[in-house]
């Protein structure tokens, strides 16, 4: 892009570095799917309780490891990668009681699950930030590119992951670190969940706030 060499660029928003680079912009984020996680697995599970002892996860997200290993420090995490049928297949060759992924991929891909189980997590994990919602990326100059992509910015997606990219940024944080941040809007206010885990789950700090649209709400750090 900076080069001319494309108009814009389509990213999952989760995996968008909180600054971009000089003369770039976020122009437009589509309709937010899914921001949750789920457990697919080949048996049956009604929440992460119903693991047995030890149970074997995959999942390369530090984030999750941070809050399952919180919710149940007996729990192996196994470090997986590869598309989504990899890691599905991984569940017979790693012997794996299921593997954590995103809700979003998951719909957009229309992943086939018959085979499997599908346990949403909504309620577990709190999602990294932007999760489940496209950014797409152009110069700040190029306003004709700029008014092409406003017309399919959702102005509620956009509110609530400038607040969510907002926790992320003032945290010095990515997508690698073991950071939640989720927010939505109720009620004309913005409701706002940030959490900071450690990988190991011994330690984990959450902290809900509600305001009125403002960046800030992602930024505060004072406890009421």
């Amino acid at each position: 892009m900076i080069d001319q060499k494309i108009d814009f660029a389509v990213h999952s928003l989760k995996d968008v570095t909180p600054v971009l680079p000089d003369g770039l912009m976020i122009s437009a984020y589509p309709k937010r799917e899914s921001p949750y996680d789920c457990l697919v697995s080949a048996q049956p599970y009604q929440s992460l309780d119903d693991l047995p002892k030890g149970a074997r996860i995959g999942t390369n997200s530090s984030r999750r490891q941070g809050q399952l290993l919180y919710l149940r420090p007996d729990l192996e995490i196994v470090p997986i990668r590869g598309n989504v049928d990899t890691r599905l297949k991984k569940i017979a060759t790693e012997h794996l009681n299921g593997v954590v992924l995103a809700e979003a991929g998951l719909n957009r891909l229309g992943v086939d699950l018959s085979d499997f189980y599908q346990l949403s997590l909504k309620e577990t994990i709190l999602p990294a930030a932007g999760q489940g919602a496209i950014a797409i990326e152009c110069r700040q100059a190029d306003a004709d590119t700029r008014a092409l992509l406003a017309t399919i910015d959702d102005q509620q997606t956009r509110e609530c992951v400038t607040v969510e990219r907002a926790f992320l940024r003032k945290l010095g944080g990515s997508c690698n670190y073991p950071i939640g941040s989720y927010a939505y809007e109720e009620d004309t206010k913005i409701q706002f969940t940030g959490l900071v885990a450690s990988t190991n789950g011994h330690k984990l700090f959450k902290k809900a706030q509600q305001a009125q649209l403002t960046v800030q709400l992602g930024r505060r750090s004072r406890s009421r």
